[in-house]
């Protein structure tokens, strides 16, 4: 069998460009009002949130009147949400004046704890670096956390800390902004290969749009052109001669019917899915609902017939997956034996619908059954069923057209 193995797991320059790409991303992938997009996008910050603990510990240690305390428990709350939410805001915000605000009222904030309560508070500015390497454009957030590590050197000397823990502090900042950066990039370069692959969907309309201006001008531009003529000749020829009229007009009803059909063989032709749209789509969906896909194989060249039932077969089957497994891991796998081309759809969700939900306790509804249909007129099988440990397995096998000789050269290609 000639296949290949394909397995699936998961540069514009200048600053206008990143930052419209960066926005683009962080909008499109973590704007959304899913439950798995909303948890992605305010993971990390709450994450991060996590090391706001030891300066509440110093805060509320501190010596003093509980007002006080309770001042400086309301200021750390600010200086949280504000960081949250200007760092949940993504790369290149649409209002820098408001970005730069919050970043300087962090500045503030730090420097004021760190001179009242002492350098067990320096760290703060390393929240504020972070947020400034993430959110700014590169060459801004450059500039901006190379004044942040600046100045945190420098309160760290007015409070009296080490030179080596200076140092600690100075490398360990730039490392935290350095990786902070290289996220950032990886956000836009993420971004640009989402522009890129919908760029590439456009042009593929596209061309398909013209594909299909072209074919039905040669279908139909030469039935019409004859239509038209004859049409035109009966009509001339109505009283003169009736006999002749009648016989154009005859030849123009077989041209109706001709054109007719010759459309609606190309309308049949472009409904007809393609197995390769198929397997992409099912890498798109599976991802999306977070299943690990693999694909085992691919056939080539196989006939319009047995290229269209596989297709619907892989998107049945996927949709399965998607709406009924729970799975974690999908594989697609094409295999031969003998004659026949086989086609398995493995998954390791649960192996039937709990009764009450599309049927009782299965997973087999009316879009397998049709399939099974389809199946059968090319002389195959079908069957779909749980897996002994756990999963669910659709199994498909299609013999190969052996009738005509010029399938059979494609297909010795296809299965050997």
């Amino acid at each position: 069998m000639n296949v290949t193995d394909d397995r699936h797991g998961a540069a514009r320059d200048g600053p206008s460009s990143c930052d419209r790409a960066a926005t683009t991303m962080w909008v499109r992938w973590f704007g959304d009002s899913s439950r798995r997009r909303i948890s992605m996008r305010y993971l990390g910050p709450l994450c991060g949130l996590i090391f706001m603990v030891p300066p509440v510990a110093r805060v509320v240690d501190a010596p003093g009147p509980p007002s006080i305390r309770w001042l400086g428990l309301a200021g750390l709350a600010l200086f949280s949400v504000v960081w949250g939410y200007l760092i949940t805001r993504g790369p290149a915000w649409s209002k820098p004046r408001v970005l730069w605000a919050g970043i300087v009222l962090l500045m503030v904030l730090a420097l004021v704890y760190t001179f009242s309560l002492g350098s067990d508070l320096v760290g703060l500015f390393f929240f504020v670096s972070v947020l400034a390497s993430f959110v700014l454009p590169p060459r801004q957030s450059a500039t901006a956390v190379a004044v942040v590590v600046l100045i945190t050197v420098l309160v760290c000397l007015a409070v009296g800390a080490s030179l080596a823990a200076i140092g600690q502090i100075a490398v360990l900042q730039v490392s935290l902004s350095f990786w902070m950066l290289t996220t950032r990039r990886l956000v836009v370069a993420n971004a640009r290969l989402e522009e890129a692959r919908e760029d590439v969907a456009r042009l593929a309309v596209s061309e398909e749009r013209l594909r299909f201006a072209r074919d039905l001008h040669d279908l139909l531009g030469h039935s019409l052109s004859a239509i038209a003529l004859k049409t035109e000749l009966a009509r001339r020829l109505v009283i003169a001669d009736p006999l002749r009229a009648e016989r154009e007009i005859g030849e123009v009803e077989a041209l109706v019917r001709e054109a007719l059909r010759e459309v609606r063989e190309a309308v049949a032709g472009y409904r007809q899915p393609r197995l390769a749209d198929e397997l992409s789509n099912a890498r798109e969906v599976l991802s999306a609902a977070g299943v690990a896909y693999l694909l085992e194989g691919r056939p080539d060249r196989l006939p319009p017939a047995v290229e269209s039932a596989l297709a619907w077969i892989v998107r049945e089957g996927i949709t399965n997956v998607v709406r009924h497994s729970g799975a974690k891991h999908c594989t697609i796998r094409f295999t031969s034996e003998g004659s026949s081309l086989v086609v398995e759809i493995l998954d390791d969700g649960r192996g039937s619908v709990p009764p009450g939900e599309d049927g009782p306790g299965r997973r087999i509804g009316t879009g397998l059954q049709g399939l099974t249909e389809r199946v059968a007129l090319l002389g195959g099988s079908l069957t779909a069923g749980p897996l002994p440990s756990r999963g669910f397995r659709l199994r498909a096998m299609i013999p190969l057209p052996e009738s005509r000789s010029a399938e059979r050269r494609a297909l010795g290609e296809v299965v050997r």
